[in-house]
């Protein structure tokens, strides 16, 4: 289905337009949004899920994911499988022409994030 296609890209969109504002958002050249409570999903998509993101922001030539991973057995697992992947993602032409990437990386988290509040996503 599309919406199991574009859903993260979407959340992703849709989070840092609350947080800053599609102003904003759409002049940003850098982003780094961390994930937190990642799981397989999140990593078992395509580039190409990601890859939307830049697609809807232009100016934006970098997009970092930094998967949060509270389950030390999935972390580990995730990590593994990140680390045989190249650091770039493979891109479409038109994000190669413009020299956009995308890279996900993952770091420990804890195991309950009931202590936070919104926003859950972050992005610098």
């Amino acid at each position: 289905m599309l919406t199991d296609g574009l859903s993260i890209a979407m959340t992703l969109l849709r989070s840092l337009e609350l947080v800053y504002g599609a102003k904003e958002l759409s002049t940003m050249s850098r982003i780094e949004v961390h994930m937190l409570g990642a799981e397989e999903a999140e990593i078992n998509c395509c580039a190409a899920k990601y890859e939307e993101v830049m697609h809807w922001l232009p100016n934006c030539k970098e997009l970092v994911v930094v998967l949060v991973i509270g389950n030390t057995k999935l972390y580990t697992n995730i990590h593994q499988a990140l680390e045989q992947m190249p650091p770039k993602l493979p891109l479409c032409g038109s994000c190669e022409r413009h020299k956009a990437s995308v890279s996900l990386r993952t770091i420990p988290g804890p195991v309950s994030y009931t202590h936070l509040t919104l926003p859950t996503i972050c992005s610098v």
